[in-house]
């Protein structure tokens, strides 16, 4: 219909005394002539439409036509988001070059302009830099093993001896069925050795290559060392299960904790200490940057390791480090979040490495 509308009260099959809704006076026929019409994005909304004899005593030759509605709300369909691939963009230079000055290119221009160099216009830089220039990573859906063709086939053998045998009912039938089904559970078992061998040949070859991640990725998988525990809780049923639960928290959070010594005041061992507490040197930021580890996690800002690892950046990410550190100038998320939230942080905050369980005594204020 034009306009993209429908007409509500055909959507739903009723009973020829449900359809009409008008009666001709003259000739007594009845006719489908009055309609309630939707647009076609609201039809999930329409709960029930139909006629009804309700204003007969008016005298009127229609009948009213009525509809039940539940407003239906879809959500948007989102965009999949793309993952960048930064095992990719550490391996080529000429990426780190191009982010690189794709970076130092935009805030060159606000530089022009009078503009500080601030950690929102770094982040809005890098994040154009990562769409344009890291490579994103594709996806990759291994096929179920029951989509294989020997499986396909097998399995079609299985069907055809089953309906032979439902048909015939012989012993050479049923003899025929039992060997179509070992000969699908054997294809099953081949299959299955035929992928172990691929995985152990791709960990002979990362392993020569030295890309060890990948390698302890297939070893875990075909291991299964890190899947995650299922039915650990005690109990045969739901309720028993929900009881040690709530059991477990209980016991364990509900005690009020036994501190021995609690208003003891520590006594403070170092009292003077010569504590540099002028800006980060460039130094100090490339003993800190030859700590970090790629491969981890970026944190909400979206940067990742690789980044001030590979990057020719340390002048800018120093300059924001010092005005956190002297100006007083950070983001929120540097006050707020207690888990470390992105490189930035850890270079800012860690410049002065001490092993653990080490007094700090050269830790900037």
């Amino acid at each position: 219909m034009e306009h993209e509308l429908l007409a509500a009260n055909t959507l739903f099959r009723k009973r020829m005394g449900k359809r009409w809704t008008f009666q001709d006076r003259a000739t007594s026929m009845r006719r489908q002539l009055d309609y309630i019409l939707v647009r076609r994005k609201w039809r999930k909304s329409i709960l029930n439409a139909e006629s009804y004899s309700t204003f007969d005593s008016v005298g009127s030759d229609h009948r009213v036509v009525a509809a039940r509605l539940r407003l239906s709300l879809r959500v948007p369909k989102s965009a999949p988001r793309a993952w960048p691939d930064w095992e990719a963009f550490a391996g080529s230079p000429e990426l780190q070059a191009n982010y690189t000055a794709e970076v130092r290119g935009r805030l060159h221009l606000l530089a022009e302009e009078g503009e500080p160099t601030t950690y929102e216009w770094f982040l809005s830089a890098s994040e154009e830099a990562t769409r344009k220039w890291v490579p994103t990573k594709g996806r990759h859906r291994a096929s179920p093993r029951s989509k294989h063709p020997e499986v396909v086939r097998a399995r079609t053998r299985v069907e055809e001896a089953r309906r032979s045998f439902e048909r015939e009912g012989t012993a050479e039938s049923q003899e025929e069925l039992n060997g179509a089904k070992q000969q699908l559970f054997s294809t099953y078992d081949r299959i299955k050795g035929e992928e172990l061998m691929e995985k152990v040949k791709k960990v002979e070859t990362v392993h020569g290559e030295r890309r060890y991640k990948e390698s302890w990725k297939v070893i875990n998988e075909m291991s299964g060392r890190k899947r995650s525990r299922e039915g650990q809780l005690a109990g045969c049923s739901p309720e028993e299960r929900v009881t040690s639960w709530f059991t477990h928290f209980r016991d364990l959070l509900g005690t009020h904790p036994t501190v021995e010594g609690a208003e003891e005041k520590i006594p403070a061992v170092l009292t003077s200490l010569e504590i540099d507490d002028g800006p980060f040197t460039a130094t100090e930021f490339a003993t800190v940057k030859s700590t970090l580890k790629e491969g981890k996690s970026a944190g909400p800002d979206g940067i990742p390791p690789e980044v001030p690892k590979n990057c020719d950046l340390d002048d800018i990410i120093l300059e924001i480090c010092n005005q956190a550190l002297i100006e007083n100038i950070k983001p929120d998320i540097w006050s707020l979040s207690n888990i470390i939230p992105s490189t930035l942080i850890q270079i800012g905050e860690g410049l002065h490495p001490s092993p653990p369980n080490k007094a700090y005594p050269d830790v900037k204020g």
